[in-house]
């Protein structure tokens, strides 16, 4: 009787040992991978911050105050990269900002011309760049607009979306983006491409404007369908008309041949004719097509984008031309 009460205890307390030791291994293992995570988070944003093109520009555009400008451009890449304001003001002595950054909506364009408005002068002109072949259905939010945001238009962004069919930022989005080394994991692929390219890959902002000095081999895409009314651009429509501010719609130049695998291209441009149409000071015009320049292989930088040396060419012979137009014919005098 007495060897086994000794047994049971000394088993015991070996027992309570393993649990613990198991314990302890297990918290260490888990600071570990937590430390992981946060030193790899770290290196990957401080990464982004470099490398990052759209990240550096919407942190730069959302964090303008006290500025005056007569301009604002808003779109997505394909007017970062083809619109460069100091020539527009150059030519016509304006001031101005190009406020596009990569895949913004027309939701998330409503959003950053409304947190601009609240935190810098009124511009005589807004300039909207419309990416006319992008599908424009549900998309998620921008989060790195989004959280610049004041807690009212965040509100509003998600409401948008839910109009739009599209995604609202969620407590689980908030969640897992609060981890850097998962929100920051493509500054991966953008180290490999500096590596390659070197500091023709680091960003150069010209008044908002990404200037690209590479030019490339334009390839094909597959064909694609767009929505006949994108969904936002009511939203955008209205908001300027309420706000008394002109503007100004037009389509960039596309990759020759891009447009004709675009189905519902036809019923996308007749509605924004038609909106044009109900109201004076809004306008709208295609630079696409036959509407396009002959642009060269090396004035490209990748599909549908311009290098800055197309993006010259493109506002000098055909955006300042457009701007200058609508000044000349009183469109910017008649909602001051």
């Amino acid at each position: 009787m007495s060897s086994s009460t000794s047994c049971s205890s000394v088993a015991l307390p070996q027992a309570a040992r393993g649990r613990r030791g198991r314990s302890l291994r297990a918290a260490a293992f888990a600071l570990l991978v937590a430390a992981t995570l946060w030193i790899t988070g770290e290196l990957l944003e401080s990464l982004a911050m470099s490398l990052d093109f759209d990240l550096l520009k919407v942190r730069e555009m959302m964090s303008l105050q006290g500025e005056t400008n007569d301009i604002l451009y808003l779109g997505d890449s394909t007017t970062l990269d083809a619109v460069n304001p100091a020539v527009v003001d150059e030519i016509l002595g304006t001031r101005s900002y190009n406020c596009a950054s990569g895949q913004q909506r027309l939701s998330a364009s409503e959003m950053i011309l409304r947190h601009y408005l609240k935190n810098n002068a009124r511009p005589r002109l807004i300039v909207y760049g419309l990416f006319v072949n992008s599908p424009r259905g549900g998309s998620h939010v921008n989060l790195a607009v989004y959280e610049s945001l004041g807690p009212d238009l965040r509100r509003l962004y998600c409401q948008r979306m839910l109009e739009q069919r599209g995604n609202p930022v969620t407590w689980s989005d908030a969640a897992i983006n609060s981890i850097k080394a998962y929100r920051y994991r493509d500054a991966i692929a953008y180290g490999i491409k500096y590596l390659i390219m070197g500091e023709k890959r680091r960003p150069k902002f010209v008044q908002g404007h990404l200037a690209i000095e590479m030019s490339r081999s334009i390839g094909s895409e597959a064909a694609r369908e767009v929505l006949a009314e994108p969904p936002g651009i009511g939203g955008l429509l209205q908001y300027c008309a309420d706000q008394r501010l002109p503007l100004l719609i037009f389509e960039p130049p596309n990759t020759p041949g891009y447009s004709a695998d675009t189905k519902g291209r036809g019923e996308v441009l007749a509605y924004l004719q038609a909106g044009v149409r109900q109201d004076p000071l809004v306008a709208f015009r295609s630079f696409n097509d036959e509407g396009s320049l002959p642009y060269a292989s090396d004035e490209w930088y990748v599909l549908n984008h311009l290098n800055a040396k197309g993006a010259i060419r493109f506002t000098r012979e055909q955006l300042v031309p457009y701007i200058r137009e609508f000044f000349n014919a009183g469109g910017d005098s008649g909602r001051q």
